[in-house]
């Protein structure tokens, strides 16, 4: 009857968050509800039917060794007072729940995180996932993601493993769910933000990432490399772009948009008129610069905040023809994550130098600064401490004194 899984349940609910269960033999104390204390808020004893229907299965469920009952003395008819469960029929009570023993989800739910463990390549999911299992198994409590169950689980990591499979390749989403689950939306649907979830937890860069700066779930994606459509790339100058349907020159255009797959058939770009490259992080700032007039000899880019991996193939691009003379100057807020972004850039176009970043400006734009906390500053302390922060070593000494950084937008007024 439903009354006996209910109780059941109830106690073995109890049992699960209890010394009995993740240090069997520490504990004497009993597996126990008062309905007093309202532990079963069902049980209406002052209704008679309702009360009736659960003393009949408090007594076939004691009837069969599985509980044993203490009732209420000097009533004119039976109330609970206690209700405890048998510790020696544990795997009996499982049973008349109809419930899966939970010792037993957590031992199968660790068999699929330590298999894919051995599977994957990446060191940083093979150390993620045995953490995850070790902490499983010693939480002794299935929750969050692990609540839906053993093939829940299962189907995400086929996409974890999966990913590791690209091996840095990028890929449609759609490609990817099919890939994964034969189905093309199944991916986005059920298993997406438990995907990301795990992500940002387990790779050092994307987790890197995020702690100075926030990403949709589709830029998350897309830095993973798993695009839901494609990157749009802005830039304006004298340059020619060479296909291998030929060449485009887009010298005469104040301003351009291509396509990540556009951008990445790009054979070569010719830019043997440019003298100087700006990346700028901020769109704002990138929409008002391209409309005055610039030195003809310029490439603007809008940088964008951060980089997936098509973008830093078009990037790379941009570098080829970045020679010793040609002078390439990057913009951002200047702040933590402005310093970090200049140093993601640098790692691909070596000379790369801030512009409007340094001390000066901190203290031209302090008035319009934003105040940041001591938490904040002490990370910057940290960070200063760093040897590729030297080149903003200044900027910081000046962020400090003022306890303020600056955004990009409050320098428009005095840019031009």
């Amino acid at each position: 009857m439903n009354e006996e899984k209910l109780i059941l349940n109830k106690l073995l609910d109890k049992y699960e968050q209890s010394i009995h269960f993740s240090q069997p033999g520490h504990s004497t104390r009993r597996v126990m509800l008062k309905p007093e204390r309202n532990d079963l808020p069902e049980y209406e004893f002052q209704n008679i039917g309702v009360r009736d229907n659960f003393n009949t299965a408090l007594e076939n469920l004691k009837k069969s060794g599985l509980i044993n009952v203490a009732w209420l003395k000097g009533r004119a008819h039976l109330v609970a007072n206690e209700i405890w469960l048998n510790l020696d029929m544990i795997d009996e009570a499982y049973s008349k729940a109809c419930r899966h023993p939970l010792r037993a989800q957590l031992s199968a739910l660790c068999v699929l995180l330590k298999s894919t463990a051995g599977r994957v390549s990446a060191d940083w999911l093979k150390i993620h996932l045995t953490y995850k299992a070790k902490h499983l198994q010693e939480s002794g409590k299935v929750s969050g993601v692990y609540e839906k169950g053993e093939q829940y689980l299962k189907e995400l990591l086929t996409a974890i493993e999966h990913y590791d499979k690209l091996a840095g390749a990028d890929i449609t989403m759609r490609a990817f769910s099919i890939a994964c689950y034969s189905d093309s939306k199944r991916f986005e649907r059920v298993y997406r933000d438990a995907f990301l979830a795990e992500m940002r937890l387990a790779h050092p860069a994307l987790r890197e990432l995020l702690t100075y700066q926030e990403l949709s779930q589709r830029e998350q994606l897309d830095y993973l490399g798993i695009h839901v459509r494609p990157e749009i790339f802005e830039f304006a100058g004298p340059i020619v772009i060479e296909t291998a349907l030929g060449q485009c020159d887009l010298s005469v255009m104040s301003g351009c948009a291509l396509t990540s797959a556009t951008a990445l058939s790009i054979l070569r770009i010719h830019g043997e008129r440019i003298a100087r490259i700006l990346f700028i992080e901020n769109k704002t700032n990138y929409d008002e610069y391209i409309k005055k007039d610039r030195h003809n000899d310029e490439l603007v880019i809008y940088h964008g905040g951060f980089m997936s991996s098509q973008k830093k193939a078009f990037f790379k691009l941009i570098a080829l023809f970045a020679a010793d003379d040609v002078q390439v100057h990057f913009w951002a807020d200047i702040d933590l994550g402005g310093f970090k972004m200049f140093h993601q850039l640098k790692s691909i176009i070596p000379g790369l130098k801030p512009w409007k970043m340094g001390n000066k400006d901190v203290e031209m734009y302090a008035a319009q600064g934003l105040e940041r906390s001591q938490a904040y500053m002490l990370e910057l302390k940290n960070y200063q401490r760093l040897p590729e922060a030297a080149i903003f070593s200044n900027s910081i000494d000046a962020i400090l004194l003022y306890g303020r950084t600056i955004e990009q937008e409050s320098m428009l007024t005095e840019l031009f």
